[in-house]
Protein backbone atom coordinates (compact mmCIF):
# COMPACT_ATOMS: atom_id res chain seq x y z
CA UNK A 1 0.00 0.00 0.00
CA UNK A 2 1.45 3.06 -0.88
CA UNK A 3 1.02 6.41 1.42
CA UNK A 4 1.15 10.04 1.04
CA UNK A 5 1.85 12.38 3.98
CA UNK A 6 1.74 16.17 4.86
CA UNK A 7 4.85 18.10 5.82
CA UNK A 8 4.56 22.03 6.08
CA UNK A 9 1.75 21.66 4.46
CA UNK A 10 3.16 20.19 1.24
CA UNK A 11 2.10 17.03 0.18
CA UNK A 12 4.74 14.08 -0.17
CA UNK A 13 5.02 10.67 -1.23
CA UNK A 14 3.95 7.83 -2.20
CA UNK A 15 5.94 5.92 0.18
CA UNK A 16 5.69 2.52 0.93
CA UNK A 17 4.09 1.14 4.62
CA UNK A 18 8.35 -0.09 5.13
CA UNK A 19 9.35 3.35 4.47
CA UNK A 20 6.50 5.18 6.30
CA UNK A 21 7.59 3.13 9.25
CA UNK A 22 11.16 4.74 8.91
CA UNK A 23 10.18 8.13 8.53
CA UNK A 24 7.80 7.36 11.87
CA UNK A 25 11.28 6.68 13.61
CA UNK A 26 12.97 9.05 12.14
CA UNK A 27 10.43 11.95 13.71
CA UNK A 28 9.35 13.02 9.88
CA UNK A 29 6.17 11.30 11.13
CA UNK A 30 4.71 12.00 13.96
CA UNK A 31 1.06 10.68 15.73
CA UNK A 32 -0.19 13.76 14.24
CA UNK A 33 0.98 14.59 10.78
CA UNK A 34 -1.87 13.73 8.20
CA UNK A 35 -1.91 10.86 6.01
CA UNK A 36 -3.44 9.36 2.96
CA UNK A 37 -3.81 6.36 0.82
CA UNK A 38 -6.31 5.06 -1.69
CA UNK A 39 -9.60 4.47 -0.23
CA UNK A 40 -9.91 6.55 2.08
CA UNK A 41 -12.27 9.38 2.14
CA UNK A 42 -9.89 12.02 4.09
CA UNK A 43 -6.68 12.87 4.85
CA UNK A 44 -6.36 11.90 8.56
CA UNK A 45 -4.03 11.72 11.40
CA UNK A 46 -1.10 9.14 11.61
CA UNK A 47 -2.08 7.91 15.24
CA UNK A 48 -5.74 6.72 13.94
CA UNK A 49 -4.71 5.11 10.92
CA UNK A 50 -1.29 3.53 11.97
CA UNK A 51 -1.15 0.06 10.41
CA UNK A 52 -0.46 -2.34 13.15
CA UNK A 53 2.64 -3.92 12.59
CA UNK A 54 2.96 -7.59 12.58
CA UNK A 55 4.03 -9.68 15.64
CA UNK A 56 7.03 -12.09 15.04
CA UNK A 57 6.73 -15.07 17.28
CA UNK A 58 9.81 -16.32 18.43
CA UNK A 59 10.45 -20.30 16.83
CA UNK A 60 12.63 -22.17 18.52
CA UNK A 61 15.70 -23.61 16.92
CA UNK A 62 15.51 -21.13 14.32
CA UNK A 63 18.13 -20.33 12.46
CA UNK A 64 19.90 -16.88 12.07
CA UNK A 65 22.36 -15.54 9.33
CA UNK A 66 25.96 -15.49 10.62
CA UNK A 67 26.19 -11.70 9.76
CA UNK A 68 22.90 -10.85 11.10
CA UNK A 69 24.03 -12.96 14.43
CA UNK A 70 27.28 -11.31 14.06
CA UNK A 71 25.57 -7.70 14.32
CA UNK A 72 23.11 -8.79 17.52
CA UNK A 73 25.95 -10.24 19.20
CA UNK A 74 27.73 -6.45 19.11
CA UNK A 75 24.98 -4.73 19.23
CA UNK A 76 24.53 -6.86 22.88
CA UNK A 77 27.78 -5.45 24.08
CA UNK A 78 27.19 -2.05 23.93
CA UNK A 79 26.14 -0.79 27.47
CA UNK A 80 26.19 2.57 28.60
CA UNK A 81 29.83 2.41 29.80
CA UNK A 82 31.22 1.87 26.52
CA UNK A 83 31.61 4.61 23.47
CA UNK A 84 30.10 4.04 20.64
CA UNK A 85 30.83 3.87 17.07
CA UNK A 86 28.58 6.53 14.62
CA UNK A 87 27.73 4.32 11.62
CA UNK A 88 28.48 7.34 9.29
CA UNK A 89 31.99 8.45 10.18
CA UNK A 90 33.04 5.62 12.78
CA UNK A 91 34.23 7.74 15.11
CA UNK A 92 33.64 6.60 18.89
CA UNK A 93 31.43 8.59 21.15
CA UNK A 94 29.86 8.17 24.42
CA UNK A 95 26.16 7.28 24.65
CA UNK A 96 24.78 10.32 25.77
CA UNK A 97 26.46 12.27 22.57
CA UNK A 98 24.82 9.76 20.22
CA UNK A 99 20.92 9.04 18.46
CA UNK A 100 19.95 5.33 18.29
CA UNK A 101 18.30 4.10 15.46
CA UNK A 102 17.67 0.24 14.47
CA UNK A 103 20.38 -0.41 16.12
CA UNK A 104 22.58 2.14 14.76
CA UNK A 105 24.46 4.93 16.50
CA UNK A 106 24.57 8.74 14.80
CA UNK A 107 26.37 11.13 16.08
CA UNK A 108 24.96 14.85 15.91
CA UNK A 109 27.23 15.52 13.22
CA UNK A 110 26.07 12.94 10.68
CA UNK A 111 22.57 13.11 12.03
CA UNK A 112 21.53 15.71 9.41
CA UNK A 113 22.68 13.16 6.60
CA UNK A 114 21.76 10.02 8.51
CA UNK A 115 18.35 10.55 8.76
CA UNK A 116 17.99 12.74 4.69
CA UNK A 117 18.74 9.48 3.47
CA UNK A 118 16.50 7.43 5.91
CA UNK A 119 13.88 9.91 4.51
CA UNK A 120 15.11 9.06 1.00
CA UNK A 121 14.05 5.51 2.11
CA UNK A 122 17.66 3.98 2.34
CA UNK A 123 18.18 1.55 5.18
CA UNK A 124 20.25 2.05 8.51
CA UNK A 125 23.34 0.18 8.78
CA UNK A 126 25.21 -1.03 11.84
CA UNK A 127 28.52 0.26 12.11
CA UNK A 128 28.94 -0.06 7.94
CA UNK A 129 29.03 -2.68 6.05
CA UNK A 130 30.07 -6.70 6.39
CA UNK A 131 31.29 -7.59 3.23
CA UNK A 132 27.85 -9.11 2.46
CA UNK A 133 27.04 -6.45 -0.42
CA UNK A 134 27.45 -8.06 -3.86
CA UNK A 135 29.93 -6.71 -6.44
CA UNK A 136 27.28 -6.19 -8.75
CA UNK A 137 25.47 -4.21 -6.42
CA UNK A 138 28.73 -2.37 -5.50
CA UNK A 139 29.31 -0.84 -9.26
CA UNK A 140 25.22 -0.39 -9.77
CA UNK A 141 25.43 2.17 -6.59
CA UNK A 142 28.80 3.68 -7.85
CA UNK A 143 26.73 4.51 -11.13
CA UNK A 144 24.22 5.86 -9.84
CA UNK A 145 25.83 8.06 -7.23
CA UNK A 146 27.80 9.14 -10.17
CA UNK A 147 24.57 9.81 -12.55
CA UNK A 148 24.91 13.72 -12.41
CA UNK A 149 28.42 14.28 -11.08
CA UNK A 150 30.30 12.54 -13.85
CA UNK A 151 32.08 15.76 -14.97
CA UNK A 152 33.19 16.66 -11.21
CA UNK A 153 34.10 13.66 -10.95
CA UNK A 154 36.07 13.19 -14.21
CA UNK A 155 37.58 16.56 -12.85
CA UNK A 156 38.92 15.42 -9.74
CA UNK A 157 40.52 12.16 -11.34
CA UNK A 158 42.11 14.35 -14.78
CA UNK A 159 43.34 17.23 -11.80
CA UNK A 160 44.83 13.74 -9.48
CA UNK A 161 46.61 12.19 -12.97
CA UNK A 162 48.09 15.95 -14.10
CA UNK A 163 49.99 16.13 -10.53
CA UNK A 164 51.20 12.70 -10.48
CA UNK A 165 52.61 13.53 -13.79
CA UNK A 166 53.79 16.75 -13.18
CA UNK A 167 55.45 15.14 -9.82
CA UNK A 168 57.16 12.62 -12.90
CA UNK A 169 58.59 14.94 -15.05
CA UNK A 170 60.20 16.84 -12.46
CA UNK A 171 61.21 13.59 -10.79
CA UNK A 172 63.47 13.29 -13.68
CA UNK A 173 64.42 16.57 -15.19
CA UNK A 174 66.40 16.34 -11.05
CA UNK A 175 66.88 13.13 -10.79
CA UNK A 176 69.76 13.34 -13.79
CA UNK A 177 71.58 15.92 -11.10
CA UNK A 178 70.14 14.30 -7.92
CA UNK A 179 69.87 10.49 -7.82
CA UNK A 180 66.50 9.15 -6.84
CA UNK A 181 64.99 12.87 -6.33
CA UNK A 182 61.46 11.70 -8.35
CA UNK A 183 61.34 9.14 -5.55
CA UNK A 184 61.49 12.02 -2.76
CA UNK A 185 58.84 13.88 -4.73
CA UNK A 186 56.49 11.51 -5.18
CA UNK A 187 56.53 10.65 -1.58
CA UNK A 188 56.01 14.50 -0.38
CA UNK A 189 53.69 15.01 -2.44
CA UNK A 190 51.37 12.48 -3.76
CA UNK A 191 50.08 10.99 -0.27
CA UNK A 192 47.85 14.10 0.53
CA UNK A 193 46.37 14.03 -2.78
CA UNK A 194 45.44 10.71 -2.73
CA UNK A 195 43.68 11.33 0.87
CA UNK A 196 41.79 13.68 -0.71
CA UNK A 197 40.87 11.76 -3.36
CA UNK A 198 39.57 9.57 -0.83
CA UNK A 199 37.81 11.89 0.71
CA UNK A 200 35.93 12.93 -2.18
CA UNK A 201 34.76 9.17 -3.11
CA UNK A 202 33.62 8.72 0.13
CA UNK A 203 31.54 11.76 0.41
CA UNK A 204 30.50 11.04 -3.23
CA UNK A 205 29.03 6.99 -2.94
CA UNK A 206 27.51 8.58 0.63
CA UNK A 207 25.56 10.88 -1.55
CA UNK A 208 26.97 13.83 0.49
CA UNK A 209 27.74 17.42 -0.83
CA UNK A 210 31.62 17.19 -2.59
CA UNK A 211 33.30 19.69 -4.61
CA UNK A 212 36.49 19.74 -6.41
CA UNK A 213 38.47 21.30 -3.80
CA UNK A 214 38.66 17.98 -1.78
CA UNK A 215 41.34 16.75 -3.75
CA UNK A 216 43.03 19.34 -1.66
CA UNK A 217 41.69 18.20 2.01
CA UNK A 218 44.61 16.17 2.48
CA UNK A 219 46.57 18.68 2.96
CA UNK A 220 44.61 18.81 6.52
CA UNK A 221 46.31 15.70 7.36
CA UNK A 222 49.73 15.68 5.65
CA UNK A 223 51.29 13.75 8.49
CA UNK A 224 49.12 10.73 8.63
CA UNK A 225 48.72 10.57 4.65
CA UNK A 226 52.68 10.31 4.37
CA UNK A 227 53.21 7.71 7.10
CA UNK A 228 50.19 6.10 5.56
CA UNK A 229 51.68 6.19 2.09
CA UNK A 230 55.49 5.06 3.35
CA UNK A 231 54.57 2.23 5.52
CA UNK A 232 52.23 0.48 3.23
CA UNK A 233 54.70 0.99 0.28
CA UNK A 234 57.00 -0.24 2.71
CA UNK A 235 55.73 -3.32 4.05
CA UNK A 236 54.66 -4.81 0.46
CA UNK A 237 57.62 -4.22 -0.50
CA UNK A 238 59.37 -5.62 1.58
CA UNK A 239 57.09 -8.95 1.76
CA UNK A 240 57.28 -9.18 -1.94
CA UNK A 241 61.35 -9.09 -1.73
CA UNK A 242 61.22 -11.98 1.32
CA UNK A 243 58.75 -14.05 -0.72
CA UNK A 244 60.71 -13.48 -4.07
CA UNK A 245 63.92 -14.61 -2.84
CA UNK A 246 64.24 -17.46 -4.04
CA UNK A 247 64.10 -16.25 -7.37
CA UNK A 248 66.42 -13.27 -7.25
CA UNK A 249 68.92 -15.77 -5.80
CA UNK A 250 68.46 -17.71 -8.91
CA UNK A 251 69.08 -14.62 -11.02
CA UNK A 252 71.88 -14.21 -9.51
CA UNK A 253 73.50 -18.07 -10.31
CA UNK A 254 71.93 -17.12 -13.65
CA UNK A 255 74.24 -13.96 -14.41
CA UNK A 256 76.94 -15.35 -12.77
CA UNK A 257 77.07 -18.74 -14.73
CA UNK A 258 75.06 -17.47 -17.82
CA UNK A 259 73.04 -20.65 -17.03
CA UNK A 260 70.41 -19.77 -19.39
CA UNK A 261 68.22 -22.71 -19.04
CA UNK A 262 67.23 -21.34 -15.95
CA UNK A 263 65.58 -18.49 -16.69
CA UNK A 264 62.23 -20.54 -16.94
CA UNK A 265 62.75 -21.94 -13.10
CA UNK A 266 63.19 -18.59 -11.85
CA UNK A 267 59.96 -17.09 -14.05
CA UNK A 268 58.05 -19.96 -11.40
CA UNK A 269 60.10 -18.47 -8.20
CA UNK A 270 59.34 -15.34 -8.53
CA UNK A 271 55.35 -16.06 -8.43
CA UNK A 272 55.16 -16.05 -5.14
CA UNK A 273 56.50 -13.07 -4.98
CA UNK A 274 53.77 -11.67 -7.13
CA UNK A 275 51.05 -13.22 -4.78
CA UNK A 276 52.60 -11.77 -1.61
CA UNK A 277 52.56 -8.42 -2.83
CA UNK A 278 49.03 -8.62 -3.98
CA UNK A 279 47.91 -10.19 -0.84
CA UNK A 280 49.91 -7.97 1.29
CA UNK A 281 48.46 -4.25 -0.88
CA UNK A 282 45.06 -6.03 -0.52
CA UNK A 283 44.93 -5.94 2.76
CA UNK A 284 46.28 -2.33 3.38
CA UNK A 285 44.26 -1.39 0.51
CA UNK A 286 41.56 0.86 2.83
CA UNK A 287 44.06 2.71 4.96
CA UNK A 288 43.45 5.68 3.10
CA UNK A 289 39.62 5.62 2.99
CA UNK A 290 39.80 4.66 7.09
CA UNK A 291 42.14 8.11 7.36
CA UNK A 292 39.24 9.87 4.89
CA UNK A 293 36.61 8.66 7.29
CA UNK A 294 37.79 9.80 11.03
CA UNK A 295 40.33 13.01 11.55
CA UNK A 296 41.49 11.20 14.70
CA UNK A 297 42.99 8.33 13.34
CA UNK A 298 46.76 7.74 13.03
CA UNK A 299 48.22 6.39 10.34
CA UNK A 300 48.82 2.93 12.08
CA UNK A 301 45.64 2.53 13.29
CA UNK A 302 44.31 2.82 10.18
CA UNK A 303 46.82 0.54 8.67
CA UNK A 304 45.33 -2.07 11.48
CA UNK A 305 41.41 -1.15 10.54
CA UNK A 306 42.23 -1.94 6.80
CA UNK A 307 43.90 -5.44 7.98
CA UNK A 308 40.62 -6.00 9.84
CA UNK A 309 38.23 -4.96 6.78
CA UNK A 310 39.73 -7.29 4.72
CA UNK A 311 40.24 -10.31 6.04
CA UNK A 312 38.42 -12.89 4.78
CA UNK A 313 37.41 -10.68 1.85
CA UNK A 314 40.41 -10.17 -0.45
CA UNK A 315 39.04 -12.47 -3.13
CA UNK A 316 36.23 -10.90 -3.06
CA UNK A 317 38.05 -7.31 -3.56
CA UNK A 318 40.11 -8.84 -6.62
CA UNK A 319 36.56 -10.39 -8.56
CA UNK A 320 35.99 -6.59 -8.14
CA UNK A 321 39.32 -5.45 -9.50
CA UNK A 322 38.59 -8.14 -12.51
CA UNK A 323 35.36 -6.74 -13.28
CA UNK A 324 36.79 -3.69 -15.06
CA UNK A 325 39.20 -6.01 -17.00
CA UNK A 326 36.86 -5.85 -19.82
CA UNK A 327 36.35 -1.98 -19.61
CA UNK A 328 40.28 -1.46 -19.40
CA UNK A 329 40.39 -3.06 -22.87
CA UNK A 330 37.67 -0.72 -24.39
CA UNK A 331 40.00 2.05 -23.13
CA UNK A 332 42.58 0.59 -25.39
CA UNK A 333 40.81 0.92 -28.05
CA UNK A 334 39.86 4.67 -27.70
CA UNK A 335 43.39 5.64 -27.31
CA UNK A 336 43.02 5.52 -23.51
CA UNK A 337 40.50 8.45 -23.54
CA UNK A 338 37.77 5.96 -21.90
CA UNK A 339 40.03 6.14 -18.78
CA UNK A 340 38.12 9.64 -18.49
CA UNK A 341 34.95 7.57 -17.39
CA UNK A 342 36.59 4.24 -16.10
CA UNK A 343 39.22 5.81 -13.32
CA UNK A 344 36.23 7.78 -11.69
CA UNK A 345 34.10 4.33 -12.02
CA UNK A 346 36.55 2.28 -10.92
CA UNK A 347 37.20 4.46 -7.72
CA UNK A 348 33.86 4.49 -6.71
CA UNK A 349 33.25 1.44 -6.90
CA UNK A 350 36.70 1.12 -4.38
CA UNK A 351 34.44 3.76 -2.31
CA UNK A 352 31.51 1.57 -2.28
CA UNK A 353 33.53 -1.55 -1.37
CA UNK A 354 34.77 0.43 1.79
CA UNK A 355 31.50 1.34 3.03
CA UNK A 356 30.91 -2.38 2.51
CA UNK A 357 33.35 -3.47 4.74
CA UNK A 358 34.36 -1.09 7.51
CA UNK A 359 32.13 -2.55 9.54
CA UNK A 360 34.34 -6.10 9.77
CA UNK A 361 36.92 -4.04 11.87
CA UNK A 362 33.91 -3.43 14.98
CA UNK A 363 33.67 -7.17 15.10
CA UNK A 364 37.03 -9.00 14.51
Amino acid sequence: MQWYYAVNGEQKGPVEEQALAQLVQAGTVTDETLVWHDGMQNWAAYSTVAPAAPAEPAVPGAWTPPVREKKLKLAAQQTEAVDNKCCECGREFPLDQVVEYQGAYVCAECKPVFFQRIQEGAEASVLGGMGETPNGQLTAHARMCLSGRWGQAIGVCLLYGLVAIGISIVGNLVGTVIPFSGNVLQLLILPPFTLGMCVYFVALMRQQGTEVSMLGSGFARYGASLGAFFFTQLIVGLCAVLAAAPAIIAMIVIMSTNREEMIPLAMVLAVPGIVAAIVVDYMLKMTFYVLADSSTTGCFDAMKQSRLMMRGVKWKFFCLNCRFIGWTLLCMLTLMIGLLWLVPYMNSAFAAFYDDVRGRASIA
